[in-house]
């Protein structure tokens, strides 16, 4: 059975389908720009239909859950260029507003290489359940470009 978080349907933008009962990845396509800080913002939600097709938003309680981030060569790679989490600080939760803030310091930006590679953001549960909730391609350019 797929592990599957049902208090939370929406990252950002709402949802296709909001009253879905579990989170669809979402798919954004990046740039990091190698030589500068990379700061990326996303809010968690859960939306509900009322019967009138009214939706509500509310932040999604996330308390227990911690994010990781990874950036590999390409979504099939078994080894990751740079991980990012809430443990190494690269990662930062909001638990009241569900916010999550990436912020990859410059130190490591520089030693991504150029090109197009894969990334995805997992949510983890505190019984080590794992969700990606956002993947897609980072295009990686050069600051003096």
């Amino acid at each position: 059975m797929a592990f599957c978080i049902d208090n939370i349907n929406v990252i950002s933008i709402p949802d296709n389908d909001p009253g879905a009962g579990c989170l669809v990845a979402t798919t954004n396509n990046i740039s990091i720009t190698r030589g500068q800080t990379f700061n990326m913002l996303f809010d968690l939600e859960f939306q509900t239909v009322a019967e009138d097709g009214t939706v509500s938003s509310s932040p999604a309680d996330i308390d227990g859950y911690s994010v990781n981030m990874s950036i590999k060569q390409s979504s099939t790679s078994t080894s990751g260029l740079l991980f990012a989490s809430t443990q190494n600080r690269m990662i930062d939760i909001n638990y009241t507003t569900a916010r999550v803030s990436v912020n990859i310091p410059v130190k490591h930006t520089l030693r991504l290489p150029l090109g197009s590679l894969y990334y995805l953001i997992r949510l983890i549960a505190s019984d080590g359940n794992t969700q990606i909730i956002i993947q897609g391609i980072v295009t990686v350019s050069d600051s003096s470009a």
